[in-house]
C-alpha cells in the first residue's frame, strides 16, 4: 500500500534534494543554501506566531500559520515536520489545543534536525558557482 502525504519518519526526502541539486546546477546559483537561509529567517518567527495562536486558541490562525509552514517544509520533503504541521492543523479544526501545543512543542527540534540535515547535503554536494 502506498503511502499519503508525507512520511513521517524521515527528516528530508533525498530525491527532492536531489532536484534542488538539479536547479542549483543548471541556475548556476545556490539554492539551497537560499533555501536554508530563508529558513533560519522566516521559521522562528511563524513558530513564534504559532505558539501565540494556540495560546489565544485561534484555530484559524493557526491553521493559516501551518498552511505558510508546510510552505516552507514541503520543497526539502520534510516529512516530520510536514506530519507535525498536519496534526496541528487536524487539531485546530478539533479546536484540540492540547494537541496543538504538544506538537509545535516539538517542531523546534524538528527544525534544527532539518537544518543540520540541508547543510550536510550541501556540504557533501557542493555546486560550482
Amino acid at each position: 500500500m502506498s503511502r499519503v502525504g508525507p512520511d513521517p519518519e524521515i527528516v528530508v526526502n533525498e530525491e527532492q534534494l536531489e532536484q534542488i541539486l538539479a536547479i542549483s546546477e543548471a541556475s548556476q546559483q545556490d539554492v539551497m543554501g537560499e533555501i536554508i537561509n530563508l529558513l533560519k529567517e522566516t521559521t522562528p518567527d511563524k513558530i513564534d506566531q504559532l505558539r501565540h495562536a494556540a495560546l489565544v486558541k485561534d484555530p484559524q490562525l493557526i491553521r493559516s500559520t501551518t498552511h505558510n509552514l508546510r510552505s516552507s517544509f514541503g520543497p526539502v520533503g520534510a516529512g516530520r515536520l510536514l506530519h507535525l504541521c498536519n496534526q496541528i492543523s487536524q487539531g485546530a479544526h478539533q479546536e484540540d489545543f492540547a494537541q496543538v501545543s504538544s506538537c509545535i512543542d516539538r517542531i523546534d527540534g524538528e527544525l534544527k534536525a532539518l537544518l543540520l540535515a540541508l547543510g550536510n547535503y550541501r556540504e557533501q554536494h557542493p555546486v560550482e558557482l
